[in-house]
């Protein structure tokens, strides 16, 4: 493998302090390239244009994304016992999906690192940005939504560009004397109705219903729902809302991702369709969130959702 120097930043970019990097697990890793480098290619393709035809959203790789694409081949000479699953060319970033069968001797960054370096060896000046971003995934995983994900890259890109006002990102949002960041349909915020979704635990199954029925009928005239949508009922609610057509402002519990975050699966669809906000801290608080997922926090976005509802009627 030969000695090389790795890129502290690439060692500790991590944001798991808890796992050890040199783990058996499957890694869903970010990597974007330098402000300064070349595009690795450029989008072609309509997103309006069914999978599989000719027309369907695809990167056209540059040289230096060809380059890039033929490096990431390589990572599983570069990571010992590492099969690569899934992985992605854009313009500006990589995605890939690597398992480590085995453990490391060495921190993963490391060999990010060795990645990063043999290509600027190969095209003579550096590429990516320093760092990466990763997602630690269970070996136990089903992992078809993952590779959707990926293979659909230059297809939410095609539709972002089609509809940007859909797909708005803030990280200046200032509500209740705190920073947030929005993503998706920021015009949301400006819409004068807004309810908040709480379906509390000693309601009866007659009052959740009352709710429920309340909810749809203000969803209906132009209201937007706005809760973290974590129990059940209120999992209900953001469905019956959006069989109608309804806009959600969705308030999650920890930080986004940095760009080039962006939402998958079903959030995706509903921001293409206007039609949702994702509403997340800027940054974590352990002394006014607690722990991730305790009570504390779960208080505090159910808070969030009451006072962006009495704001809207004020």
């Amino acid at each position: 493998m030969g000695i090389f120097s790795p890129d502290m930043s690439d060692r500790h970019s991590k944001r798991a302090f808890w796992h050890d990097y040199r783990s058996r697990s499957i890694y869903f890793i970010t990597i974007n390239k330098r402000a300064e480098s070349p595009s690795f290619g450029v989008l072609a393709g309509d997103w309006k244009a069914p999978a599989g035809s000719s027309l369907y959203p695809c990167i056209k790789r540059s040289p230096l994304g060809v380059e890039v694409l033929r490096q990431i081949k390589r990572l599983p000479e570069i990571i010992p016992s590492t099969q690569l699953y899934q992985y992605v060319v854009m313009p500006d970033h990589i995605h890939f999906l690597i398992f480590v069968k085995a453990p490391l001797p060495l921190h993963l960054g490391n060999y990010i690192s060795q990645f990063k370096n043999e290509l600027r060896k190969k095209v003579g000046y550096p590429v990516f940005a320093p760092g990466f971003n990763d997602q630690i995934l269970s070996v136990t995983r089903k992992l078809d939504s993952i590779f959707n994900y990926i293979r659909e890259n230059p297809y939410r890109l095609a539709a972002r560009r089609a509809n940007p006002e859909f797909f708005m990102r803030c990280d200046s949002i200032r509500l209740n004397g705190r920073r947030y960041t929005g993503y998706g349909n920021l015009f949301l915020l400006k819409n004068p109705f807004r309810e908040a979704v709480i379906v509390h635990r000693r309601y009866s199954e007659e009052e959740r219903e009352a709710y429920k029925r309340r909810w749809l009928h203000l969803s209906s005239a132009g209201s937007v729902m706005v809760s973290p949508f974590i129990a059940k009922g209120e999992k209900e609610v953001r469905k019956a809302v959006e069989e109608i057509g309804g806009k959600v402002i969705l308030i999650v519990e920890k930080p986004l991702p940095p760009a080039p975050y962006k939402p998958s699966g079903h959030n995706f669809y509903q921001c293409l369709k206007g039609e949702l906000l994702i509403l997340a801290p800027y940054e974590w608080d352990e002394a006014k969130d607690g722990r991730e997922g305790s009570r504390q926090a779960c208080l505090r976005m159910n808070a969030l959702a009451e006072y962006l509802a009495a704001r809207a009627a004020t």
